[in-house]
């Protein structure tokens, strides 16, 4: 990994968990523990690094589309732990910056973003139909359901300083429930295939909320 793109990494967690809107120049470097003079040796002024964060974003949700989902309790795990990855990374006030001072970015990035959860919710439907989800859900709220649970997570985090443990054991409860609780009764989920993924987004998860 190159210099800049380790950076552009730790802006981004930076920016989730601070916002960037009052943050200088400066204040940035300092968040990365690089000088500003290095900063600046990339990245020209703020747009230039917000515009770069982005790209990631996009680029991200590009690589993570919801295809090729196998017809199995397997599939259906892979793809809500995948949608769980991508909410995580809608930190509220980044978002709510983002429409502010930059709303061309912001308009690009909720195109993005709907355009997964529309496709993520025509997986779901197929699922559905193979008989994988069970035919009483709404499935077409199950992208929302995460959603309001992640962005409830993500605001307790920020607001309350919400412990990684507490946060961690929540979101591990709510994913295996909202698994189980919602699959063909009868089915078998078996979690062990899904544990590094899951190890992943709570690293994730660690590296941006918790960002010293």
């Amino acid at each position: 990994m190159d210099r800049k793109t380790k950076m552009i990494i730790d802006l981004n967690h930076a920016v989730l968990a601070h916002g960037f809107a009052k943050q200088s120049m400066n204040a940035l470097a300092k968040l990365i523990n690089v000088s500003r003079a290095t900063l600046y040796l990339y990245f020209k002024n703020k747009e230039e690094i917000i515009s770069a964060i982005v790209d990631r974003h996009l680029q991200f949700i590009a690589g993570n589309q919801p295809t090729h989902i196998t017809s199995d309790t397997v599939g259906y795990v892979k793809l809500r732990l995948n949608t769980l990855l991508l909410l995580g990374a809608r930190s509220p006030v980044f978002t709510r910056e983002l429409a502010q001072q930059y709303p061309q970015l912001a308009i690009k990035l909720d195109s993005a973003y709907k355009q997964y959860e529309d496709a993520a919710t025509k997986q779901f439907a197929t699922l559905q139909k193979q008989h994988i989800i069970a035919p009483e859900f709404t499935t077409a709220n199950l992208v929302r359901q995460d959603d309001i649970l992640v962005t409830g997570v993500i605001r307790q985090i920020l607001d309350e300083r919400l412990p990684f443990e507490t946060v961690a054991a929540l979101l591990q409860d709510y994913f295996a429930s909202t698994i189980t609780g919602s699959v063909t009764p009868g089915l078998t989920v078996d979690f062990s295939d899904s544990m590094t993924f899951q190890d992943t987004i709570l690293g994730e998860l660690r590296a941006t909320y918790y960002y010293a």
